[in-house]
């Protein structure tokens, strides 16, 4: 059970660091203005648009490159890293900058 949170924990905050990451004057800014433009919304949000969102490509991404649990327990581990990036937001709301429209 450990080893869950632990995973969970540790996609949550590689999660946070590349949405951080795609805010305007960082280093992923441009990468995700081009990929706004070019993709759908459905598809957008979870690679780099909404931090919620991101918990289930990044967890099977995390879980595809390192197998640390088995595929069974892959749903319960997006839905705690979804619960923790939900948590980090209304943290972090107040220094969220907001979307140029």
């Amino acid at each position: 059970m450990e080893k869950l949170i632990l995973t969970s924990l540790i996609i949550s905050l590689c999660t946070v660091g590349i949405y951080a990451g795609t805010w305007n004057k960082m280093i992923l800014h441009i990468p995700a203005t081009r990929i706004k433009r070019k993709l759908p919304v459905w598809l957008y949000k979870p690679l780099c648009g909404c931090l919620i969102c991101m918990s289930s490509v990044y967890g099977c991404l995390f879980w595809f490159i390192f197998r640390t649990f088995t595929i069974l327990y892959l749903p319960v581990v997006i839905l705690t890293v979804a619960g923790i990036n939900t948590l980090i937001t209304a943290i972090i709301s107040n220094i969220i900058p907001d979307e140029e429209v």
